[in-house]
């Protein structure tokens, strides 16, 4: 896994709280992610900023705050609050939140096509489709093939 520079967190974490969370919505987190929050809940790394090609083939960028497990830290950015997981416009358990961007969209596990090994996507705030049944949904964006892949991305911005 790879280092981060940290910015800001609000302290270390029991893996508990992270795997309970994950119990309950039946995924396994990628334990690299579990390491990562469980030393740095509501991570804020130096490194918070990634490029990826859009749907619409363009190179775009966006940044990256992880969302927390303590409750009560920063009035609703805590994953509870942010996970989607009952979103009328997301995808039930199947894509779960773990960190915001400051444009408002989702940096998300995908779980789509298994329960364990997650892609990672972005996900639109602003964005919608209507699926086949019917259901609006927020776009999504592949962004990389794991959570150790998304963190090799991340870059700190040039002011």
């Amino acid at each position: 896994m790879r280092n981060l520079k940290i910015w800001r967190d609000y302290g270390a974490l029991n893996k508990s709280l992270i795997n309970e969370f994950a119990e309950k919505t039946g995924v396994v987190f990628p334990k690299s992610y579990i390491i990562l929050l469980s030393k740095h809940d509501y991570l804020y790394p130096e490194e918070n900023t990634f490029r990826f090609t859009n749907n619409d083939g363009e190179i775009d960028e966006r940044d990256i705050v992880f969302f927390g497990y303590k409750q009560n830290y920063l009035e609703g950015q805590d994953i509870y609050s942010y996970s989607k997981i009952d979103d009328d416009y997301s995808y039930g358990k199947k894509i779960i939140a773990f960190g915001g961007s400051a444009n408002g969209d989702y940096i998300c596990f995908d779980y789509r096509r298994n329960n364990k090994d997650p892609s990672i996507i972005l996900m639109s705030h602003d964005d919608f489709y209507e699926d086949e049944e019917g259901n609006t949904k927020m776009v999504t964006n592949h962004i990389a093939d794991s959570f150790d892949d998304f963190l090799e991305m991340l870059y700190e911005p040039l002011d």
